[in-house]
This record gives structure tokens, C-alpha cells and sequence, in this order.
């Protein structure tokens, strides 16, 4: 089933080529990549599709549906500046992947569905569960979500956030979709649960920026209002993991909501926290703490100027003369374990809103409200390390806050024995089993005292 808030649409009801191709792509003295190609249906009712390289942890690749026809398609990919163009070919496709200047030819089988690695978590179908979407009028953006139903009388309803990047509405990595666990487990304890792809993703229209929180924050607002028109005589609450409870937040400054959880979630100043991640990645990644600490210190200088500096010309001239007179060791460490990624990316750097988001203290949205909240940090938390971050929910939490204090799970919310993000692929189960449990139990308290 699929639901439509917003301005009437056209859905194409049926396709005339097979949904799902996959091939092999041969790079002359280098790997073979297994690529797939999926045609979608967009959440404004357009065709779309969406790119997928399995080998290089690719399931929801940025991808826009150029052409399209029974004998021929193309398709651009902005993430990796390339395209693939298509003609048929018997059943399937004859298919070219252009990308800087080169070009390399394969052959797209049509497949009943992409082949991906399945967690043993992964719900099989999520109780029962709608296709939705919904528009952000005020910027024209369509979102594409997956509304699963509780089977017996609602206790209430659920927003999921998703964290920061280009996320899809299960928050897929390396095989694992958390928040399709998550919201099999709410939905079978009762509550009606909505998750969504941002912006640019999957099946939602528009572009996603990495740095715009705001308007990430708008389309949250927009799947909450889904939820209150579906839903009015119900308590809604959102759980937002990582950035996304932030998200959840700023949400709930503009609409009531009966509650919020936070999943690893930011509560020290945007600056500080980049600069810690900077820090606590590298020693994940083997740096010594020298190293750690003159990393950190060359990226602290770094993103108080992209704090300060908006124009991203200006910007990136002041990070030159900074990375120009690192010394030996800062310099050493940037080139290891940074090299301009991540948030020093030129992705992230070169967006005016870049300094806005530098500039936020999560900890002054959250203490504007009255909702009671969870905060689940885990121990092993390397992107948002525990012992600071507990330190600024502690001092500056105003609202009914209860922590949970999860000492052996890692930033993805995953049972571990270190937090190295490069372990993430190689644990089993999606979410921890505590997890699990303290998010259940504190959103049926706070739905049961709602109502």
C-alpha cells in the first residue's frame, strides 16, 4: 500500500523492463566489481534509479535517471562524477561506466533482486508496512518512507532519524539496516513506526548536503506532520541516532512531541566534537597519542575558522596557510589518519552552510525543552566519545533526561569489543539486544503516561 500526503501525483503503475539488473565490471589490471542497477518509483511519482557497487560498500548510491526507454537509459552518479549509459541487449543490457576520461563496458542481467549480504537481524517483513510519502512544501522536496502498523490496539507512533550523510531510511551499512530492526521491535511492542530516506536519497527527491542540517531538520518536520495527520488521537515520540537526535530536537522545538530518545547522540558544542572524533578515530585507527593530540590540535584551528569564515573561498584560502605551517608531527598525523576527509572534506568545506553547523551547541536546543528524553551512549563510542559528551548532558540537561550508560556498544549502536569504525562490517548483529530493550521500554513508559 502506499500513502500520499501533500499535492496530488501521478505513480507509474507498472514498468515495461525489468526492475533489477546486475553485472560484472572488469577494471583492466585491477578488481572485478559486481554492479546493479535498480529502477525505482520515486516518491513524487517519477522514474528513478538507484546505483548499486557492493564491493565498495555502496547499497544507496546518489543516482539520477537521465534517460530512460525500453532500448536505452542512462544514468548520472554525482558521487563519483560518472554516469552509466545503457543499450538493450537481448535481455538484458550492453552498459558503459564513464569516469575521468575512461570508460569501461559490461553487461547488465536482469535479477529478481540485487545481491546484498542479509544480517541474521534483519527482519524478514516488518509486521505490516506501507510505502509513504510526503512533501516538504517549503522546499519542494518529496520523501519516500517505510510506515510499518502495529497489528493490535497502537500504544503510539515513532519518528526514526537517521544520522549524519546521505542516509537511507534503514540506515544501511555494510549489510546491516538498524533501523528497520528497530522498528520491527516498536512495532510489534505496539507503536506505529515511520523511517524515510533523506533528501536525495533513494527514493526522496531533491540534493543532499552533508552540512545542512536545517534542511534535514525541515524534512523531519514534514514526516512528524505525516504522523500527526495519520495518527491525532496518538502520543508520538522520535528516536534520532547520531546527528538525527539532534534532528529531533530542533524538530520538537517547532511541534509537540511526547517524547525524544537519543542514540549516541551530540550534546557537546559541534566544534569540540569534530575536533574529539578527530582525535579518538585516529587512535582507533592505530595512531599513536601523540599523534591523536597534534591531530587534533592542526583540526581544532581548522574548524574555527570554517566556523567563523562562511564564504568557502575565503575558507579554504585560511586552511592552506594553516596546513602550510603544521609542524613536522600535526602535519605526519593529518596525512595518516585525516588527509582532508570526513569532516574536513572538500564536500563538507566547500558548502557555505558548513559554518552554521559549526556553530551549533545541541545542548541549548535540547534544554529548551520539556519532553522527557533517553540518552543511550555507548562505551566503545569513538564518533561521539562517551565520557565528554555524558559530561555535557550532565551540565546542561534541563528536561526530564534519563541516560543509560551501555559500556560495550560501539557508534552504531552494535555489541563490540573496540569502537574502530573498520570493525563495524565485521559484527554480526545490527543492534545491540540492550539497546533494543532500554528503547522499547522507554518509549511504551512515556507513551503510557501520554495517554
Amino acid at each position: 500500500m502506499r500513502t500520499i500526503i501533500g499535492v496530488a501525483t501521478v505513480l507509474f503503475s507498472s514498468w515495461t523492463m525489468a526492475q533489477n539488473y546486475e553485472g560484472q565490471l572488469v577494471i583492466p589490471d585491477g578488481p572485478t566489481l559486481p554492479i546493479g542497477v535498480e529502477f525505482i518509483t520515486m516518491a513524487d511519482g517519477s522514474r528513478g534509479a538507484n546505483v548499486v557497487s557492493m564491493a565498495q560498500g555502496q547499497r544507496y548510491m546518489a543516482s539520477r535517471l537521465v534517460t530512460y526507454s525500453d532500448q536505452e537509459f542512462e544514468i548520472e552518479i554525482p558521487g563519483i562524477g560518472g554516469s552509466i549509459s545503457a543499450t538493450a541487449e537481448d535481455d538484458g543490457y550492453r552498459a558503459a561506466l564513464a569516469q575521468g576520461g575512461a570508460q569501461f563496458e559490461f553487461i547488465l542481467d536482469p535479477v529478481s533482486r540485487i545481491n546484498e549480504p542479509v544480517r541474521p537481524q534483519t527482519p524478514d517483513q516488518a509486521a505490516q508496512s506501507e510505502e509513504v510519502a510526503v512533501e516538504n512544501r517549503d522546499d519542494s522536496v518529496w520523501l519516500s518512507g517505510t510506515l510499518t502498523l502495529a497489528e493490535r490496539e497502537p500504544l503510539g507512533a515513532v519518528v526514526l532519524v537517521g544520522g549524519s550523510g546521505p542516509t537511507h531510511r534503514d540506515e544501511y551499512h555494510s549489510g546491516h539496516r538498524p533501523f528497520a530492526v528497530i522498528a520491527n521491535v516498536l512495532t510489534e511492542a505496539g507503536f506505529h513506526v515511520v523511517r524515510f530516506d533523506k533528501r536525495g536519497v533513494h527514493k526522496s527527491t531533491g540534493t543532499f548536503v552533508a552540512t545542512d542540517i536545517d534542511a534535514t531538520a525541515r524534512d523531519a518536520m514534514a514526516v512528524t506532520q505525516l504522523m500527526k495527520q495519520r495518527f491525532p488521537k496518538l502520543p508520538i515520540g522520535m528516536v534520532g541516532h547520531s546527528e538525527g537526535s539532534l534532528v529531533a530536537a530542533m524538530v520538537a522545538r517547532q511541534t509537540d512531541v511526547h517524547f525524544i530518545v537519543s542514540l549516541a547522540g551530540p550534546a557537546m558544542p559541534v566544534t569540540e566534537l569534530f575536533s574529539l572524533q578527530d582525535r579518538t578515530e585516529a587512535i582507533a585507527a592505530g595512531a599513536t597519542p601523540e599523534q591523536a593530540r597534534a591531530l587534533e590540535a592542526l583540526t581544532t584551528r581548522l574548524y574555527e575558522v570554517a566556523r567563523k569564515v562562511r564564504e568557502p573561498e575565503a575558507r579554504m584560502s585560511q586552511w592552506q596557510e594553516i596546513l602550510g605551517s603544521a609542524d613536522e608531527t600535526q602535519a605526519a598525523a593529518f596525512e595518516a589518519f585525516n588527509g582532508g576527509t570526513g569532516t574536513l572534506s572538500g564536500q563538507w568545506a566547500s558548502q557555505a552552510t558548513y559554518s552554521d553547523l559549526l556553530r551549533i551547541k545541541p545542548m541549548e536546543i535540547h534544554s529548551e525543552l520539556e519532553v522527557p528524553s533517553l540518552w543511550l551512549v555507548g562505551g566503545l563510542d569513538v564518533q561521539v566519545p562517551p565520557i565528554e559528551n555524558l559530561q555535557a548532558i550532565i551540565e546542561s540537561a534541563q528536561q526530564p533526561a534519563r541516560i543509560t550508560y551501555l559500556p560495550n556498544v560501539n557508534h552504531m549502536l552494535q555489541p563490540a569489543s573496540t569502537g574502530s569504525p573498520s570493525g563495524y562490517a565485521e559484527i554480526e548483529v545490527s543492534v545491540a539486544e540492550e539497546v533494543l530493550d532500554a528503547i522499547t521500554a522507554f518509549v511504551s513508559e512515556q507513551a503510557a503516561r501520554a495517554r
